[in-house]
């Protein structure tokens, strides 16, 4: 059976856009084939990228990867994100997303603030 990060992911961001809220993504830089501007990747090898409709272009959230035209300070970029590249999905107004561990499962609900601190979420994951 295929991975359900994909859908997972594709939640979230519905999810977030209908509130009219900004969508992040948490991307692990340094996995092979990611296509980011390097001067954005910070120290421990992550990006986060806004992912709104309001500031990227032609989004397409494929069950293998995340591909979008994004604007950067020093031009427009294309962006590729293989989904085992990304870490975490958020709502940049509350903290509230979901976070993914190497092999795609659901590891905590994401909680995340623009800070990079963690945030207290609604949710947790139940074993």
């Amino acid at each position: 059976m295929q991975s359900n990060k994909s859908y997972l992911i594709q939640a979230i961001y519905q999810w977030v856009v209908d509130h009219e809220k900004t969508v992040q993504l948490v991307v692990n830089a340094k996995k092979p084939e990611v296509e980011v501007p390097d001067q954005y990747i910070d120290g421990q090898g992550r990006i986060v990228l806004n992912i709104s409709p309001i500031s990227i272009r032609d989004l397409d959230i494929e069950s293998d990867c995340i591909t979008f035209r994004a604007s950067f300070p020093d031009g427009i970029h294309q962006i590729y994100v293989p989904m085992d590249a990304v870490m975490v999905i958020f709502c940049k107004e509350n903290g509230q997303g979901l976070s993914f561990d190497e092999k795609g499962r659901v590891t905590g609900d994401g909680a995340h603030s623009t800070t990079g601190k963690k945030k207290k979420g609604l949710f947790k994951l139940l074993k």
